[in-house]
């Protein structure tokens, strides 16, 4: 069984690289996207690197830009709202192992928590955002950073974990 499960995901990955390829433009992109996320919108721009986990509760607005993102939603919801956007291995992780079970059993236990990320907002490359976060409209993570808590609107996070160390002015 595990064996047969293994060989299905190799092919899901060759589909998605071969067809990442051979169906460059934005629709045909946008139809292989929809099938590992619940709904995407229009313009959304990705590399053959995007990888996504439990993708039937991700969703994705018009014109992201996600890259080589990883989506972990095992557990949880992820909302990425238009025109945010995204730098190189960016992770967005709903997902936890619980610590107080042991061995194979700990594998799992899995619980999660949903994240938002807020219209365009811009996560920097190598940041990590955990479960539970709001990342706010035109917010701005610091490349490298771990968010653990709710970035507000208009302000930049930096760090590990992540904190606010500028306001964004706007108008």
């Amino acid at each position: 069984m595990e064996l047969l499960r293994s060989l299905r995901q190799l092919l899901a990955e060759i589909g998605w690289f071969l067809g990442f390829y051979f169906l460059p433009w934005d629709a045909g992109r946008r139809w292989l996207l929809l099938r590992k996320v619940k709904s995407v919108g229009t313009g959304c721009k990705y590399e053959v690197g995007l990888r996504v986990f439990g993708g039937d509760q991700v969703y994705i607005g018009d014109n992201v830009r996600l890259v080589d993102t990883l989506l972990n939603v095992i557990g949880a919801e992820i909302h990425i709202e238009d025109e945010a956007f995204f730098g190189h291995r960016v992770m967005l992780l709903t997902g936890t192992h619980d610590y107080h079970i042991f061995g194979v059993d700990r594998q799992h236990a899995i619980s999660g928590k949903p994240i938002c990320i807020g219209r365009g907002a811009w996560i920097g490359s190598g940041a990590i955002v955990l479960g539970g976060v709001c990342v706010g409209a035109g917010a701005v993570v610091a490349a490298g950073s771990v968010v653990i808590h709710d970035v507000p609107p208009f302000t930049v996070a930096a760090g590990v974990p992540a904190r606010v160390v500028k306001n964004i002015p706007h108008g």
